[in-house]
Formats: C-alpha cells, sequence, structure tokens
C-alpha cells in the first residue's frame, strides 16, 4: 500500500488529478484505535482523542490559569499570534474578524503573522525574512514578542513530495520541532501553542507551484502533529515540556473532503478558489468558525471567550 500512496502522488502530479474524496484516508481522530499503514490513530496516544491527564495538568499549570482573574481585573490584553502560510493568514484574518464581532470587548488580541509562499522550512531559520515578516505584524499593533502567550499554527513543508509514509512525516515533525524551539527562545511569555493540522488539498491543481502542498501530503500533517505532541507527552528527549513550549492540538482542519468525518464537516470544491489551495470566502468562514468553537472550549483560553 505505501507504493500505491507513492505512485498515486506521482501520477497526480505528472498527469494531473483532483479528487472530492481520497480513498483510504480517514481524518486522525475518527481512526482512533484504527490503523493506518500500521500506524494508530487517534489524536493522543492509545488511540485516544482525549488529552491525557498529565498532558492537561502541564498545559494548565503553563497556561498560569491561577493568574488570568488578575489579567482581567487589570484590564490589560493578551496577544495570540496566528502563524503558518497564506491559508492560516486568510482563516486566522477571518477568525480575528468573527472574534471581534462576537466578543466585542474581548481582552484577546490577534495579530497575523501568517504569510503566503513561506513554508515550515521557512520557519526554522532565525533572522529569516519570515520572521522579519512577523516582527512588522507585531510592530504594527504595538506590540513585542514579550506580548505573545499564544500561537496558532498550521503550516506544512514543500520539500516533501516525494517522500513516502511515514518518514514524510517523522521528517516533517522534526522541523516542527525545530520551530518549535525557535518559537520558545523568541517569545519569553508563551504559554501554550495550537497545532492544526492543513486544510483538505485535494482539490490542488497538479500543475501549479502548489502541487507539493496536494495530498497526501496535507493528510501526512496530521500525523506530524500526532507524533510530536506524543513525544512531548512521554518525555523525549529534546521534545519534553523543557526542551519546547507546552504543545496541543488546534482545531482538526483536515477532513476527506465531500466525505467529511464524523461530525460531518466537509471540505468542498466551492470552500477553495481557482487552484485548490487558499480558501475562498465560504471556506475561510467555514474555519473561521471551527477555530472559534474550538477556542471558546479550550480549558486554557475559554475565559476569553466567556468571561
Amino acid at each position: 500500500m505505501k507504493t500505491t500512496i507513492f505512485l498515486f502522488g506521482v501520477w497526480c502530479s505528472l498527469y494531473g488529478c483532483t479528487k472530492e474524496k481520497t480513498d483510504g484516508y480517514i481524518p486522525i481522530a475518527d481512526l482512533g484505535q484504527g490503523t493506518f499503514l500500521d500506524m494508530q490513530g487517534g489524536k493522543y496516544p492509545g488511540g485516544s482523542n482525549n488529552i491525557p491527564y498529565g498532558h492537561l495538568a502541564a498545559g494548565m499549570t503553563s497556561a498560569h490559569m491561577g493568574d488570568r482573574f488578575e489579567i482581567f481585573d487589570a484590564g490589560n490584553t493578551d496577544c495570540m499570534l496566528i502563524l503558518g502560510f497564506s491559508t492560516a493568514a486568510m482563516t486566522g484574518t477571518a477568525f480575528s474578524h468573527l472574534y471581534t464581532l462576537l466578543q466585542e470587548n474581548g481582552k484577546l488580541q490577534i495579530i497575523n503573522g501568517a504569510q503566503g509562499g513561506r513554508d515550515l522550512r521557512d520557519m526554522i531559520e532565525p533572522g529569516s525574512t519570515y520572521w522579519h515578516g512577523v516582527d512588522s505584524a507585531l510592530q504594527a499593533h504595538a506590540m513585542d514578542a514579550a506580548s505573545i502567550r499564544w500561537i496558532w499554527m498550521s503550516t506544512g513543508e514543500r520539500m516533501l513530495r516525494n517522500v513516502e509514509f511515514p518518514q514524510a512525516a517523522i521528517q516533517q515533525m522534526e522541523d516542527m520541532r525545530k520551530c518549535m524551539e525557535l518559537l520558545r527562545d523568541t517569545f519569553p511569555a508563551l504559554e501554550v501553542v495550537f497545532l492544526s493540522d492543513r486544510t483538505y488539498a485535494g482539490y490542488i491543481d497538479p500543475h501549479t507551484n502548489a502541487a507539493p502542498l496536494a495530498e497526501p501530503a496535507a493528510y501526512f500533517t496530521s500525523w506530524s502533529i500526532k507524533w510530536l505532541i506524543e513525544n512531548q507527552i512521554s518525555g523525549k528527549p529534546g521534545y519534553g515540556y523543557a526542551d519546547l513550549p507546552f504543545i496541543d492540538w488546534g482545531p482538526n482542519l483536515w477532513t476527506n473532503g465531500t466525505e467529511g468525518n464524523q461530525a460531518g464537516y466537509t471540505w468542498q470544491r466551492s470552500d477553495v478558489v481557482k487552484g485548490g489551495v487558499h480558501p475562498s470566502a465560504k471556506g475561510r468562514m467555514k474555519e473561521a468558525a471551527l477555530l472559534y468553537a474550538f477556542f471558546s472550549r479550550s480549558p486554557y483560553l475559554e475565559k476569553y471567550f466567556n468571561p
């Protein structure tokens, strides 16, 4: 089956095919204790979608939940930074507008540092043009690196288009770890990094320069995040709570096209613009609603939505 998936990717890149769903690809949360190419699914160890108590406790500690009441009383504003490439930038902007609309006196400042044309590899180089762009976004809001307490990130890596599973996901996970180290060193007040997988990419035109981001690469990103979090939970050297900022799942963006996931969330052709990469106005609002619903229920952030 590994060979079949690999050849499918090569065929699509050469001859062109977009698909409204991808047979055999099950959203990682829906997979649960089932397996994909012998790898167990679920968002957390053991095929579970429930956050392990120890990891939750570590996240609550990192988030200094007891101090939040003092911050609200002082009337201060905390900052969430959006990171990733163009799709995250577009969804992040829609989410920021939705938050402002629904939380008239919201205490969460959302700053969009995501940038088009820049993938994960651009994010692991200190001092790169990517980080100059982030600095500019912070300055535009009269903020600095010390203002950032929360990060939401959704990204991917172009260079893995011809790498088979699971190596593609493992290699991307290792680059995500390098990015987490950089975030730790850059943002001294950082409390939680929320990682989301990528939007279903079966509609990407294989004849464009976005072809390396098409399926199955988008699906593999879910596995990179899963294993990164599991390594932090298990305390693997270089991944533990003392090594990296606290990491947890953001909302799951990947769903199997028109087939959707168990919750009924689908991603249709009308959710993307021509070329299949960027979300349409409809798609941006769908993902923004996912973010809003997720963060409003997050034990780390719910006070910003239900003060």
